[in-house]
């Protein structure tokens, strides 16, 4: 809010402009292994492409069209969990009280999205440094807590190389820990 003030003449960080040009943003972008290859000089099968790369903010659904993604799910989603029938997936609605908890990340009925995400494409995706560096099968979670004073993690496309540098300052305290709470 303070960048936002308009108090010494100076521009707004953040124009109604720039607003508007990110809310016309796609929330994922697919990068095709074909294009990788040509850029990187690699071998590329033409015919093969289910190995390309898309990139989200926090997840998709699994078993579920691009096309019909939430965008509050690929912007906010952490954990998955069965729906009554078992066959399909959905984002738990979001809880205080289990973000706040101490115990374990997932409970039985609730996995990390990525562990079930079977392709066909491979996800690069952050939005989850509690769980930090996610190496799944078909997702690789890139969120090591870089605003949390820890670890800024890359990845080197279509390699997969991982190149993770530490945090040159603590922007944010880590919610809901215990070194932030204050005894009443």
């Amino acid at each position: 809010e303070e960048a936002n003030n308009n108090n010494n003449n100076n521009p707004p960080f953040v124009t109604d402009q720039d607003v508007e040009w990110l809310t016309n943003l796609p929330y994922t972008i697919r990068i095709p292994r074909t294009v990788l290859a040509v850029v990187s000089g690699e071998q590329a099968n033409v015919d093969n492409d289910n190995d390309s790369f898309m990139v989200v903010h926090a997840g998709l659904v699994p078993n579920v069209a691009l096309e019909d993604q939430s965008g509050d799910d690929m912007t906010t989603m952490r954990t998955i969990v069965h729906k009554v029938d078992g066959k399909e997936w959905s984002v738990p609605p979001p809880q205080k009280d289990k973000a706040s908890s101490s115990s374990s990340l997932s409970s039985p009925k609730e996995h990390p999205w990525a562990t079930v995400w079977s392709g066909p494409d491979h996800i690069i995706f952050g939005h989850d440094a509690r769980r930090g560096l996610q190496l799944c099968p078909h997702a690789t979670g890139l969120d090591t807590g870089a605003v949390y004073g820890k670890t800024l993690t890359g990845i080197v496309l279509p390699s997969r190389r991982l190149v993770q540098v530490p945090s040159v300052a603590v922007h944010a305290a880590i919610p809901n820990s215990k070194s932030n709470q204050t005894k009443g």
